[in-house]
């Protein structure tokens, strides 16, 4: 998915009629904002969607005291709800932030790797506020299919108090920063050498640098799966963090 690239503020002290003109683009650039906001949380939640069942057997699998074969039942959408309501804005508020710092970054002049870096980051960062706390209990639904979403929730906030929620903020991070600093930069490095290579297969071609569909998907597919197989080992102490002390007969 190309992602809808934000307009910049411009500094002060620019003269009247650029003024005038940089105000006009700034509103007229107001939709793409919420273009990426719309995009980034649709795109979330269905990706979150449609490989919900193969996280729910990562998360059993990861969970060293829990197998389907202790609960008798698969139930590969336990703790589905959970994601309906948080994966949506997470993915919108990380894709939000990863515009804006990559404007800005670029308006800076900084090399193409530090962009790359500070809009994974602290995207990263930020979507973790939200991500985390629906996270440890969509997990927590995921290894105790017996339970209902809402006694998950009211049991763990009973018995490990609110802060639980954030109790994986940190492994979520060390887990999160590593993969997307990976992933993005892969991401924007494959496009590239596609278009590149598009350019030379058709250079006469007016869309000879556009990426088709094919080429995106194979591009996040690639960044993807080269993230995560590099992450894998932070995913398990992030998911163990989460799960800690997870009475399984509630």
């Amino acid at each position: 998915m190309e992602r809808t690239r934000t307009s910049s503020a411009v500094s002060s002290g620019i003269p009247p009629a650029a003024s005038v003109a940089t105000d006009a683009t700034h509103f007229a650039n107001k939709p793409r904002t919420l273009t990426t906001v719309l995009a980034g949380g649709t795109a979330g939640l269905c990706v979150d969607l449609a490989v919900y069942p193969l996280d729910t057997i990562k998360t059993r699998l990861q969970n060293f005291s829990h197998s389907i074969r202790h609960s008798g039942q698969l139930r590969l959408f336990a703790g589905l709800p959970v994601v309906l309501c948080g994966s949506a804005p997470s993915a919108a508020l990380f894709f939000y932030t990863y515009e804006t710092v990559k404007a800005k970054s670029k308006e800076h002049g900084h090399p193409v790797w530090l962009t790359l870096g500070l809009c994974a980051g602290i995207s990263e960062m930020v979507a973790c506020i939200i991500r985390v706390p629906y996270e440890t209990i969509k997990q927590r639904a995921q290894s105790q299919p017996h339970v209902g979403v809402r006694t998950v929730l009211s049991e763990t906030i009973r018995v490990d108090g609110w802060a639980v929620l954030y109790r994986g903020y940190l492994s979520t991070i060390l887990r999160g920063l590593p993969f997307s600093l990976i992933q993005y930069p892969v991401w924007e490095m494959l496009k590239r050498s596609l278009r590149e290579y598009n350019c030379r297969v058709s250079p006469s071609s007016e869309s000879s640098g556009e990426l088709s569909k094919k080429q995106f998907a194979l591009c996040g597919a690639l960044a993807g799966a080269t993230a995560g197989a590099c992450t894998t080992p932070f995913d398990v102490a992030k998911t163990r963090i989460m799960l800690a002390q997870v009475c399984l007969c509630l």
